[in-house]
């Protein structure tokens, strides 16, 4: 398991002000880790000298806002597919079943149209 950095980590539970890190204000509640996920939080917490709570703060801020963006691009390509020019299912399949073969094709042209 790798982080990519202690600033990144901190960034998230921390807000700038001037020249000063605020700690975020957040409300304490319980949760319940298998032990060996707990045991991981507990081994990344050791290693940056934070607390269990902070490491588990910072996964589930990363979590969220993971998931929150990948809906919303869900949202916006199904908008997209129901207003644009596009490629439908089977086409698509029938050309990445080709990939890696002696038969690979080009990306195809689009075959779905907008009703005028």
């Amino acid at each position: 398991m790798t982080i990519d950095s202690e600033e990144n980590l901190c960034s998230l539970v921390f807000i700038q002000k001037g020249s000063a890190l605020l700690p975020v204000k957040a409300e304490t509640f319980s949760i319940r880790l298998a032990d060996t996920l707990k045991q991981e939080v507990d081994e990344i917490a050791r290693l940056f000298r934070r607390s269990r709570s902070f490491v588990i703060n910072e996964a589930v801020s990363a979590c969220v806002s993971g998931r929150a963006d990948h809906l919303r691009q869900l949202d916006d390509a199904v908008s997209s597919a129901e207003s644009d020019i596009g490629h439908s299912s089977g086409q698509i399949f029938a050309w990445l079943r080709t990939w890696g073969t002696k038969e690979e094709i080009a990306s195809p042209n689009p075959d779905i149209f907008p009703a005028k």
